[in-house]
């Protein structure tokens, strides 16, 4: 029956000796060859400090604990007090393998783990698609009634200031835009990209922010990345130098 079970049960003496093993122990392990149990299995010189097998010769009662076998499987072990028919004091252990059910609800976790994230994402981005409603209007508004202004007054002290206001609405535009796509759950679209473009675009995009302010210039040298093409999502890799720039 021992030698059938698909569980490794072995004897282990108060001296670190297997008295016996079963034939799952043994394919698993290997032959004792009259070593100890610290030196055949784990290639030591010295008992082993996190074994907890020998704490039933202290306690006098079976010990149930985890530990990763010589085999770097996980193992479910129960261990007994067992005396042989000499009256001598040995432990009885059986070891179940449980890496596949383990592996399993560490997987289970981590999927649910990744639906507890996507749903946090899936309402962050519900939230910002209604603060982005909610923005947008009251931004529309001031760019008509800016624009307005700037037709009728004909002013040109006005000028300055009504430039000023349409690029902070389109400042404004970009951060709720910025706000959209990360806080949608998309992966990237991997194409053909030339990054001496993205760049360009992202430098002009920038230069239309900071024309307004003094001692600032912009200088291009793109000659390095001119022919340059990577794998990679165009929207995600314009984000990433402007936000860089």
């Amino acid at each position: 029956v021992m030698e059938a079970l698909p569980v490794y049960v072995a004897l282990f003496t108060p001296d670190y000796y297997v008295s016996f093993a079963n034939k799952f122990f043994r394919q698993r392990f290997g032959e004792s060859q009259g070593r100890h149990c610290f030196e055949y299995l784990f290639k030591r010189d010295a008992p082993c400090e996190n074994c907890e097998t020998y704490k039933v010769l202290k306690a006098k009662k079976p010990h149930h604990w985890e530990r990763i076998g010589p085999d770097g499987r996980d193992y479910d072990i129960y261990d007994f007090p067992f005396v042989e028919a000499d009256g001598s004091i040995h432990i009885m252990e059986v070891g179940v393998d449980i890496s596949d059910r383990k592996q399993a609800q560490e997987a289970l976790l981590a999927a649910q783990k990744e639906m507890h994230k996507a749903r946090r994402l899936s309402d962050i981005g519900v939230l910002a698609a209604t603060v982005a409603h909610e923005l947008r209007n009251p931004l529309a508004a001031i760019s008509m009634a800016a624009s307005n202004i700037k037709r009728k007054a004909q002013n040109p002290l006005l000028e300055q200031h009504l430039l000023n206001i349409e690029k902070k609405v389109l400042e404004s535009d970009r951060i709720i835009n910025n706000l959209l796509l990360n806080s949608r759950i998309r992966p990237p679209h991997y194409e053909n990209v030339n990054l001496n473009m993205i760049i360009s675009d992202c430098v002009d995009s920038l230069r239309q922010q900071i024309q307004f302010k003094e001692k600032i210039s912009v200088v291009n040298n793109f000659d390095l990345t001119k022919d340059i093409l990577i794998e990679a999502d165009p929207l995600q890799m314009g984000e990433v130098f402007y936000n860089v720039l």
